[in-house]
C-alpha cells in the first residue's frame, strides 16, 4: 500500500490562523493537516516554538499550496482564484 507523503508548507501562530489557512487551502480543493504542538511531540517533532502550528499538504498538492500561500501572505489572492 503506498502511504501519502505530507509536507509542512506553511507555519503560523495559533490554532485560530491554522483554521483560516485550512479553508483557504480547502476551498481549492487540497487535503490538509494541522499538526499543533503537542501533536508535534508525540510524533517526535520536538523543537517547535511555543504556540506555532504547521500546515501539511500531500506532496503532490505542496507547489499549488505554496503559490496560493504566498498570494494570501502577500494579500494577493485574487490572481490565483479560479485557475
Amino acid at each position: 500500500m503506498n502511504e501519502t507523503e505530507w509536507v509542512i508548507v506553511d507555519e503560523v501562530a495559533g490554532s485560530g490562523n491554522a483554521e483560516i489557512v485550512r479553508g483557504l487551502l480547502e476551498s481549492y480543493g487540497i487535503p490538509v493537516e494541522i499538526i499543533g504542538e503537542g501533536a508535534a511531540q508525540s510524533l517526535g517533532m520536538v523543537n517547535l516554538p511555543f504556540g506555532r502550528v504547521h500546515i501539511l499538504v500531500q506532496q503532490e498538492d505542496s507547489t499549488r499550496a505554496r503559490e496560493i500561500l504566498t498570494k494570501f501572505h502577500n494579500d494577493e489572492l485574487s490572481e490565483v482564484n479560479d485557475e
